[in-house]
């Protein structure tokens, strides 16, 4: 990803560094930014929290946090069948969530430590695809939720999804429209954040 997004910034400004580091143990000092920008993907992050307060003891006071997210109509075939992959992955014992935090985990955390929260939706479509290419898109690993689950469970798993699939929509393919939007979640200004890497919750 690193090397498409070289391609794109060529020739590359004079003052951008691109960096491969650790969101939950940044090699920047505190209050080393003005701006922090996180686009889809602390879902990714199974101690996002951390990747958080690391944001907040990188930031300058007053610095801004903005936060993009992707939301979806409920009833849109990846959303529909991520819920009956989660429950049926529960009914074996495994985790079929994302790793990290959904949109809402995000809110509820940020609204813990600040009160100034702005959410802002950028841009907004219409999508469709037919449930069929939802559950292919779970069959070919292609969705995190599906990484980590076991080989031998996986398969059975899929015909449990594809048969749930089934009968809910009856024919899989057939197409569902849905909407999409992006929104951009800004917090900030932000008073001084930690000194160090303490625990979500300490920072000031």
């Amino acid at each position: 990803m690193l090397d498409k997004l070289r391609e794109k910034l060529t020739p590359i400004p004079p003052h951008a560094h691109l960096e491969v580091a650790d969101a939950t143990n940044l090699p920047y000092p505190d209050h080393a930014f003005d701006v922090a920008l996180s686009v889809l993907v602390l879902h990714l992050i199974p101690d996002w929290r951390q990747a958080l307060q690391e944001i907040r003891r990188i930031l300058r006071p007053g610095g801004l946090l903005i936060i993009g997210q992707e939301r979806r109509t409920p009833t849109s075939p990846k959303d529909l069948c991520l819920g009956w992959w989660k429950n049926l992955c529960a009914q074996r014992g495994l985790d079929g969530d994302v790793p990290g935090a959904s949109n809402d985990d995000v809110i509820t955390e940020l609204l813990a430590h600040t009160t100034t929260i702005q959410i802002t939706e950028a841009a907004s479509r219409y999508e469709s695809a037919t449930p069929r290419e939802a559950i292919e898109h779970f069959a070919n690993r292609a969705w995190n939720p599906t990484w980590d689950i076991p080989e031998d469970a996986f398969e059975p798993l899929i015909e449990q999804l594809r048969a749930q699939a089934t009968a809910h929509w009856g024919n899989l393919d057939h197409t569902v429209q849905w909407r999409s939007s992006f929104s951009l979640v800004t917090v900030g200004p932000l008073e001084a954040g930690a000194s160090g890497r303490s625990p979500v919750g300490t920072a000031g």
